[in-house]
């Protein structure tokens, strides 16, 4: 089953304990790929003070993010050699991260690295349908950019002021995070009154920097962030009670 939790960010950590998944500060990591996404990342690595290799086939490529980053370490060589891993001592590595363009190498290097001792390994694929068989192969995590894009795209053709809008799990549901205007169905009435699409959770609303996590009594108010999650189906729903009631221009 996939298990989806609103919580304060200070919470995190408890909540990974209670369900035995209790994490350390990652210290080392490997990056599978030079590609503009393994730039990006070992530069916030970098940033928040981590040990970075990044392990890239185009020669030209290494020396390209020689240049531009500062403490990472840029390999030229294949990230599914096991002679490589093990001669950079993959066994040490908190995390391996495998960003290349081809998402069968990127299965194949963070297997391998599991296998020879890496602590965590995450993957970035294109086809959504291989995101719930990634675990059950002992893949740590996997990354989809087709849903992030889907996300970004969503983000500008909802109505009302939604922030952003991510697809969960297959797509068939969605987590919306909006602003509530003060001329919406959504402000001013306890949540219980509010006629949601069947299937629809008010999961949190965040309130002057407090997180509020909602019940029935709860009374939404202008400008608060909320974060619901409802079917994809229910969409259409969900913008007419998002949306200026009629009656505010008349």
């Amino acid at each position: 089953d996939y298990i989806y939790v609103f919580i304060e960010s200070s919470q995190v950590q408890k909540l990974l304990k209670f369900f035995g998944k209790e994490t350390e500060r990652a210290e080392r990591v490997f990056v599978m790929g030079g590609g503009t996404t393994a730039l990006m990342l070992a530069e916030a690595l970098e940033e928040k003070g981590m040990s970075t290799k990044i392990i890239e086939k185009r020669q030209d490529r290494c020396e390209m993010l020689s240049s531009r980053l500062d403490r990472t370490i840029c390999l030229h060589g294949d990230g599914t050699s096991q002679g490589l891993l093990r001669e950079e001592n993959i066994q040490d590595a908190d995390y391996f991260v495998a960003v290349t363009s081809d998402e069968e190498a990127n299965i194949l290097g963070a297997l391998l690295a599991k296998q020879l001792g890496a602590k965590r390994a995450l993957c970035l694929i294109n086809k959504i349908d291989y995101t719930h068989l990634i675990p059950m192969i002992g893949i740590d995590g996997v990354m989809n950019p087709r849903q992030a894009t889907i996300g970004k795209i969503l983000h500008f053709i909802r109505k009302g002021k939604i922030i952003s809008s991510t697809p969960l799990s297959d797509e068939k549901a969605e987590a919306v995070e909006f602003i509530a205007l003060e001329t919406s169905e959504i402000t001013g009435h306890p949540l219980a009154t509010i006629k949601f699409p069947k299937g629809t959770i008010i999961g949190a609303i965040l309130r002057n920097e407090q997180v509020i996590i909602p019940t029935g009594d709860t009374v939404i108010l202008p400008g608060d962030h909320v974060i619901l999650v409802t079917m994809r189906s229910a969409i259409p729903q969900i913008e007419k009670i998002l949306t200026v009631k009629l009656d505010y221009f008349g």
